[in-house]
């Protein structure tokens, strides 16, 4: 099965994030299920958990970031960092190295 688009330029006259945008965009993955290859379903949802897990470990990753440079700013400062408790609970990579 092959999605063809009712026009060429559908998507660029779709607002971002309105359900119809979002509607358009699993409109590709669902024009891939098969029902003469039952895997196809399969693939589709593990594929979207793997997508949700590498997101949430880049999240992490970026949040981790955020932190060390919080400390270092608060270091700086000179000042009493008022969450370093909390820093130094989660060990790598969220404590501060200084």
């Amino acid at each position: 099965m092959v999605f063809i688009s009712i026009h060429p330029n559908f998507m660029a006259n779709l607002e971002y994030g309105t359900p119809e945008f979002y509607a358009e965009h699993f409109s590709d993955f669902l024009a891939d299920v098969d029902g003469e290859d039952p895997s196809t379903v399969e693939n589709i949802f593990e594929g979207f958990l793997r997508s949700i897990d590498d997101w949430l470990n880049y999240h992490e990753k970026q949040a981790g970031a955020y932190d060390e440079l919080h400390a270092r700013v608060w270091k700086v400062l000179n000042e009493e960092c008022p969450w370093k408790e909390q820093v130094e609970e989660y060990g790598e990579p969220y404590h501060s190295r200084f």
